[in-house]
């Protein structure tokens, strides 16, 4: 594996461990209080499978009083995402793939098409 590669997955991997532990000290569920809830969307288990990552995040999550809900796969769509905000998760940890793109200006561009759609898709 090309080095580049294996830093970028172990700074993600870090970066998600980390997250996760800042949540767990600093914005722990409180005893007496409900249960949060956490969602960990693995949108890559089908094509790139890391059950250990998910599992390790699980335990760590449970262990910090959150309530874990797993989404995989096919679970994960557009639709999905739409709800998503809805669902009441109070942290959520994507683990998804993004898009190289070498323009600068793309970025923008799409997002400004997603924005025109979704305010269509609203009238």
């Amino acid at each position: 594996m090309n080095l580049k590669i294996i830093l970028l997955v172990a700074s993600f991997v870090i970066t998600i461990l980390g997250a996760i532990l800042y949540f767990s000290f600093f914005s722990p569920p409180q005893v007496g209080s409900a249960t949060h809830d956490a969602a960990i969307i693995d949108g890559l288990s089908e094509d790139f499978p890391n059950p250990k990552l998910i599992n390790d995040m699980k335990h760590l999550l449970e262990k910090a009083g959150y309530r874990v809900t797993i989404f995989n796969g096919s679970d994960v769509s557009v639709e999905f995402f739409r709800k998503l905000l809805t669902m009441g998760y109070s942290l959520i940890i994507m683990r998804v793939h993004g898009e190289k793109n070498t323009t600068a200006d793309g970025l923008v561009y799409r997002f400004r098409n997603i924005r025109r759609t979704l305010r269509r898709e609203e009238v």
